[in-house]
């Protein structure tokens, strides 16, 4: 797993140059269910898709989907992960909006900045992955900053032939700590979710995210860790993985509370990143919002003349967090492990059939 998850710890000079690729021009309707507008309607559930910026429920799995089927990206195994992204956010978008779930914000605030966080990293993560996608076969284009140590993650896979569970997990871990501490950079400078509050300055923000937000992010931790589970059935039922101990594995690692505590940690360490790469521009200049009320994930990042501390820790975090994921698992389950391999070849490896 070293000379893997080596490929993503490097510096953003080093991804602009080896990633210069994007795999075509976004059409930035294509990322916003709405044209930005001061009073617009930002929360999530129960939200009829014309009317709110932020992809619903409905939107949310069509755009998924689409990018399961994307062509070549099934085929390969690359989708793996998709297709889990697909089943837990059904999942998790049906606990958040349960006033009786814990995950349920209790503030109008809350629930626009926990909706808001979960709109931009699932826009980032299908931005970001159909881009790397298209970069196989257009290397002249550009990867969009949210997606490209994903796509870091995919080449490695590609190269170096890894197992669907490998690649999986890796991937959960990028999408817990790269784009999510992108994401969480950008909520301050994002206006629209801050109309009619007190809170205008950067600082205000930023401190009402730490000590208020903070308890809504962390309840997601042990939805994380109780539905294992669910990746399990979508590996198996996908035919990804043929170890038929796999699920009952992940029952058993729920039941002993150890992964809440790993996942917390994680995402403890990426809320830190977030809000100290949040810093390094001035209120409403963050990349994702480049002066915009709301957030625009298909924009990319220019080279900093110096990389940014935080850019810098949270591209380690990455690397430390796919290896802590990624090698206790593949190791309990590689002997055992009938998963389709990724295809050196490119995205030619068939799926096997049942």
């Amino acid at each position: 797993m070293k000379t893997k998850l080596s490929l993503i710890a490097v510096t953003l000079p080093q991804i602009l140059t080896v990633l210069s690729c994007k795999p075509r021009d976004f059409n930035a309707a294509e990322l916003q269910s709405a044209t930005p507008k001061p009073d617009a309607e930002i929360h999530f559930c129960n939200a009829k898709d014309a009317q709110t910026l932020l992809w619903n429920a409905e939107r949310v799995q069509l755009e998924i989907q689409k990018l399961i089927n994307e062509q070549g990206h099934k085929s390969s195994g690359l989708s793996v992960y998709a297709e889990v992204y697909l089943a837990m956010t059904r999942a998790r978008d049906t606990a958040r909006c349960d006033s009786k779930n814990s995950m349920f914000p209790r503030t109008e605030l809350n629930q626009k900045l926990n909706d808001a966080l979960a709109d931009e990293m699932t826009k980032g993560l299908v931005a970001g992955q159909r881009a790397c996608l298209f970069s196989f076969a257009n290397p002249q284009k550009t990867i969009p900053a949210i997606g490209r140590q994903l796509c870091q993650l995919n080449r490695a896979a590609l190269n170096e032939k890894w197992s669907a569970l490998e690649l999986a997990m890796g991937s959960t871990a990028v999408y817990l700590t790269s784009i999510m501490g992108l994401s969480l950079s950008a909520l301050p400078h994002a206006d629209v979710l801050w109309l009619k509050t007190p809170y205008q300055s950067l600082e205000s923000r930023l401190e009402y995210i730490r000590n208020e937000f903070k308890p809504v992010y962390d309840a997601f931790n042990v939805f994380l860790s109780n539905n294992l589970h669910t990746v399990a059935d979508v590996l198996v039922r996908e035919n990804r993985v043929g170890c038929n101990l796999f699920r009952p594995a992940a029952k058993f690692a729920e039941i002993t509370g150890a992964p809440a505590a790993i996942f917390g940690n994680i995402r403890d360490k990426t809320f830190e990143f977030g809000l100290e790469l949040s810093k390094t521009w001035p209120r409403g200049l963050h990349p994702f919002t480049a002066g915009e009320p709301a957030w625009n994930v298909e924009k990319t990042f220019a080279a900093f003349a110096k990389e940014p501390d935080a850019l810098k820790g949270l591209q380690e975090h990455t690397l430390r967090s796919a290896a802590l994921l990624s090698q206790p698992m593949f190791k309990a389950f590689k002997n055992k492990d009938a998963s389709t391999y990724i295809s050196g070849a490119g995205l030619t490896c068939p799926i096997p059939v049942k």
